[in-house]
This record gives C-alpha cells, sequence and structure tokens, in this order.
C-alpha cells in the first residue's frame, strides 16, 4: 500500500540511533540508573558514543534535508508530544510538571511516535493517492501502534528495577504479569494483518 522512501528509511534509523543515543548520554549520571548494564556501558564508552550520536544526527539531518517540510507535516505532533514528555519544565523547589507525570504514558507516547513514522511519514510520500491510501494508513497507523506499544510494554518489565515508581509505566502499576498479557494482546493485530 505505501511505498518506503529508502531516505527517509535511512534518516529514521540514523535519528533514531541519535536520539537513543542523546537520551541515554544525559541520563547515565542518573543515581537511580547507577545499576543499569545499559548505563554501565554508556558511562564506559561515553567518548565513543558522542561521536556516534554527532555522526548519526548530522547523517539524519542531511539525509532529511530534502524532505524537510514532509517531515514537519508529518511528525510535528507527534514530536511534540514526545518533547514535552522527555523535557518537563522545573518548577521551584524542585518539583517539575509535564507529560512524565502521567500514568501509563511512556509507553503510549514512544507507540504513537514509532507508528507516525513507519506509516504516516512513508503516507505522505506515498506515490498512492485518494481515499484508498487514507483509510489503507489509519488502520496501518492502528496496526502499527498496537505493534510498538507493545514493545514498549515489554521493554518497561525488562526496565523495572531501574525506572524510578513516579515514573508509573504499564508494568509498575499493573504488575509484570499483567503487563505481559497485554503486551501479547497487543501483538494480535499484526498476527492477523500478517496472516
Amino acid at each position: 500500500l505505501v511505498k518506503a522512501d529508502l531516505r527517509l528509511a535511512m534518516v529514521a534509523g540514523f535519528a533514531t540511533i541519535a536520539t537513543y543515543g542523546i537520551m541515554r548520554l544525559v541520563r547515565m549520571t542518573d543515581p537511580a540508573l547507577q545499576g543499569s548494564p545499559l548505563i554501565q556501558w554508556f558511562r564506559a564508552n561515553t567518548a565513543l558514543m558522542i561521536g556516534v550520536v554527532v555522526f548519526c544526527a548530522a547523517l539524519a539531518t542531511w539525509l532529511v534535508w530534502p524532505h524537510r517540510t514532509t517531515v514537519v507535516d508529518a511528525l510535528w505532533i507527534p514530536g511534540l508530544f514526545a518533547a514535552f514528555y522527555l523535557f518537563p519544565v522545573s518548577l521551584k523547589g524542585g518539583k517539575s510538571i509535564g507529560l512524565r507525570n502521567v500514568p501509563f504514558l511512556k509507553a503510549f507516547v514512544i507507540a504513537t511516535v514509532w507508528a507516525s513514522v513507519t506509516t504516516i511519514l512513508p503516507g505522505l510520500t506515498s506515490s498512492i493517492e485518494g481515499e484508498q491510501l487514507q483509510g489503507g494508513l489509519w488502520w496501518m497507523f492502528a496496526v502499527q501502534f498496537c505493534f510498538f506499544l507493545s514493545l514498549a510494554i515489554t521493554f518497561d518489565v525488562r526496565d523495572m528495577p531501574y525506572d524510578p515508581p513516579g515514573l508509573r509505566t504499564i508494568p509498575q502499576l499493573l504488575g509484570v504479569r499483567a503487563a505481559k498479557f497485554l503486551a501479547v494482546l497487543l501483538l494480535l493485530p499484526m498476527c492477523f494483518l500478517l496472516i
């Protein structure tokens, strides 16, 4: 249904590496994450990761430049959503306000951003036109959203020992068993689509 542009796929890949690298580099001094093997690896390889982040960010920027208006049109809403989640506003007294304080939201932010990158962005650049694309695009978005939500829940189960209680992820609030069950249920739309 949707023909993905190879250039945009490369942009998504390099931007993902850069974004996750930045997030890990910023959070590697967080005392709550000191026991995380991933954070320990980042601390041991900080110079390498800074180089990788800079290289990937520069390459993603160069690759996306001809498509910059399409990318902004497709991703400005999920991008804004993610930014408000990642960068809460600090208040006096050390408290912060932001989307991070909303229960369950972490997995939904991740699923929204990734479903947008894998469906809306290629859909806007596809050579197919008309209502058929629009209807199929939103169905595909829903399937991808469920798939990425399942993955996000699974990674939150893995990260439970290191996530602060205030993050209030799905596994923290529902428990590991219920979270795993929900993650499996969310894979069903993708299974039906593939079948």
